[in-house]
């Protein structure tokens, strides 16, 4: 198709009076802009909920931002950007306020270390491993400092308790008596000593052992952190695929799909009127009028999706290719089919809910 006729198809989109709400937006949430856009229509929740083929208590959900409630985000998604659609909003800008409100909902959400068991001295407490590591070389000074004075205090209390040396030899001298005196003092001071080793040994290993958990501790947080990132990228990537296959499903994708360079598209719009010719290397015409609002699908065996949109009456859709083609009405009894000249009845194809899935062939 011609650039300028792409440029003109543009613009008839872009006037479409689906938009007159695009407006600027302000810092209203998803719920309420919803809500106003409807009333601004004079529309009542279950025209809303018939219009989308839901029901009445889901678009209450939505309008209420009772989205919790809902199933999966990306079903969420796919009923804003379905409910923007039918008020004049736009899809795209209606979801990213909602993926904004989602982050400012979780960032709140914040880790916290358990509190002091003191709540008067809360906000000068120290908790958690480095605590006890603290508490630990405290308790191991003060505990040297006494096994220190008592060590002094006994040397003392030995000496004043020692009863006065007899001296039954006549021959022994005083410096004989004050070899033994200097002698029983070293060996006193040698076992105090050697029970003071024995103390501060204990309290280096109990340090070292509360070094130990700290490590432990850190290192088991590290795991759980990592842990959890990873549990939140496998989450955000199954909600993307599902999102992709909701959107797939159910036609709404905003993007237009990439269209082979072996189908033909036109539309020429005549007062609010669609005429749609879509061609590809083929015979077969299927051609189709419609008298109200229906989402149609068709595929041709050999390219796969060649047409997909929100068609409204009067529009006429006219197909000509190779058949097999497969086709998919999301309001079957809007719509009249004229296949290689001969009048289709659709009767035999329509479920309870209005669609219909034909096959056409020769």
């Amino acid at each position: 198709m011609s650039k300028k006729k792409e440029d003109e198809i543009t613009g008839d989109v872009d006037s479409s009076p689906e938009q007159i709400h695009e407006e600027d937006l302000g810092a209203k949430n998803v719920s309420k802009l919803l809500v106003e856009a409807r009333q601004s229509l004079n529309l009542s929740q279950k025209e809303i909920a018939d219009q989308l083929y839901l029901t009445k208590t889901l678009i209450q959900q939505l309008e209420e931002g009772e989205f919790g409630e809902l199933s999966t985000k990306a079903f969420v998604k796919g009923y804003l950007r379905s409910y923007a659609r039918v008020v004049g909003l736009s899809g795209d800008d209606l979801i990213q306020r909602f993926e904004d409100e989602q982050k400012d909902k979780t960032s709140t959400i914040e880790p916290k270390l358990p509190l002091a068991k003191n709540t008067d001295n809360a906000s000068l407490s120290i908790t958690g491993p480095v605590s006890k590591i603290a508490a630990s070389g405290i308790s191991a000074l003060v505990l040297v400092g006494i096994l220190i004075w008592v060590a002094v205090k006994d040397s003392s209390n030995s000496e004043e308790l020692r009863p006065p040396l007899t001296i039954t030899n006549k021959d022994q001298s005083e410096e004989e008596i004050r070899e033994t005196s200097l002698s029983d003092l070293e060996e006193g001071r040698k076992l105090n000593l050697s029970k003071l080793d024995s103390d501060v040994q204990k309290n280096q290993s109990s340090v070292k052992e509360n070094a130990d958990i700290e490590k432990n501790y850190a290192s088991e947080l590290e795991i759980k952190e990592s842990k959890l990132e990873e549990s939140e990228l496998e989450k955000s990537s199954e909600e993307e695929k599902i999102e992709q296959a909701f959107e797939e499903e159910s036609g709404m994708n905003d993007v237009a799909p990439k269209i082979s360079e072996l189908v033909e598209f036109e539309r020429i719009v005549f007062e609010d009127k669609s005429s749609i010719f879509v061609t590809t290397n083929g015979q077969d015409e299927l051609k189709m009028v419609f008298r109200d609002e229906c989402w149609t699908e068709v595929d041709e065996d050999r390219l796969g999706r060649i047409y997909n949109d929100l068609n409204v009456a009067g529009d006429e859709l006219t197909i000509i290719g190779q058949s097999p083609f497969r086709v998919l009405l999301g309001k079957a009894r809007s719509v009249d089919i004229i296949y290689n000249g001969e009048m289709v009845d659709l009767e035999p194809y329509i479920a309870q809910d209005q669609t219909a899935k034909i096959r056409f062939t020769d």
